[in-house]
C-alpha cells in the first residue's frame, strides 16, 4: 500500500513540474507580447509623484503568474 501511494504520488508531483512549466511559458510570452510605455522623462517623473499618482493599473507579471499558478492548483 504505501508503494503504491508513494508512486502514484511522485507521479503526481512530475504531472504538477509539466504543468506549472507550461503555464509558466504560456505567462511568459503574455508578459513579453505587452506593449510597454516609453519611459518618463524627469519632467513627467516628477508630475507623477507631485499629484500622487500611480502606476497605470493592469494585470502585472505577478499577478500573471499568481494567475497560472492557481489555475495549476486548481483554484
Amino acid at each position: 500500500m504505501q508503494i503504491t501511494v508513494r508512486e502514484t504520488f511522485g507521479k503526481w508531483l512530475q504531472g504538477l513540474d509539466g504543468l506549472f512549466r507550461r503555464k509558466g511559458e504560456e505567462a511568459g510570452r503574455e508578459i513579453s507580447s505587452k506593449e510597454r510605455p516609453e519611459p518618463r522623462g524627469d519632467a513627467e517623473e516628477a508630475l507623477w509623484q507631485a499629484m500622487g499618482w500611480n502606476e497605470p493599473q493592469g494585470r502585472d507579471a505577478l499577478r500573471m503568474a499568481a494567475d497560472g499558478a492557481g489555475e495549476v492548483l486548481g483554484e
